[in-house]
C-alpha cells in the first residue's frame, strides 16, 4: 500500500511542480513577444505592475496598466515607460477564470478518486484497502491538478543589453 501511495505521488508531481520558460531578448526582438498580451514587471522604484502592451516603441512600451502595487505613483489606466525602466518581463498567457477552474478541479476530484480507487485495486490484487487508499489519493491529487491546470503559462523575459557596435 505504501509503495501504491508512493506511485500516485510520484505520477502527480511534475503537474504541482511545472514552471515556465525563460528567454533572453534583444529589445528590438521584443514587440512580437509581448504587444497584445499581459504583461507584469517590477519598476526600479518597486512598484509592481500588471499591463496589457498596446505598442512597443524603440525606447518605451506603451501600455494600459489594469494592476499597479502604488496607484498614486502609477495609476491605472494608458501610459508610457521607458525602455531603461524595464528590464525583465513576465508574459502571462492562458489561465482560466474561478469558475472553470472549479470545474477542473471538481473534474480532478472525480477522476482521481476513480483511477486513484482502480490503481490500488489493480495494485493489490483486488484489496479493498488498496481501493480505499488509491482513492484518498486521488481525492487529494485530483482536485490540486485539476485547479493547476487552470494556472496562466508564464513565460520569463530577460530583456537583453543591446549590443555595441565595433566589438
Amino acid at each position: 500500500m505504501i509503495r501504491l501511495l508512493a506511485v500516485m505521488l510520484l505520477l502527480t508531481a511534475p503537474a504541482l511542480v511545472a514552471g515556465g520558460k525563460q528567454l533572453g531578448v534583444a529589445w528590438d526582438e521584443l514587440g512580437p513577444l509581448i504587444l497584445g498580451q499581459d504583461i507584469e514587471f517590477v519598476l526600479p522604484d518597486a512598484t509592481e505592475v500588471r499591463a496589457f502592451v498596446t505598442a512597443v516603441r524603440q525606447n518605451s512600451l506603451l501600455l494600459e496598466i489594469q494592476k499597479t502595487s502604488r496607484s498614486r505613483l502609477h495609476p491605472k489606466g494608458s501610459t508610457e515607460i521607458s525602455r531603461i525602466n524595464v528590464s525583465v518581463i513576465k508574459l502571462r498567457q492562458g489561465g482560466a477564470r474561478l469558475p472553470g477552474r472549479i470545474l477542473r478541479a471538481a473534474g480532478g476530484y472525480l477522476l482521481g478518486v476513480l483511477v486513484g480507487g482502480y490503481a490500488g485495486l489493480a495494485v493489490t490484487a483486488g484489496s479493498e484497502t488498496g481501493a480505499y487508499a488509491g482513492a484518498a489519493v486521488g481525492l487529494i491529487a485530483g482536485p490540486v491538478i485539476g485547479w493547476k491546470t487552470g494556472d496562466p503559462k508564464i513565460t520569463t523575459i530577460h530583456i537583453m543589453p543591446a549590443a555595441v557596435p565595433g566589438n
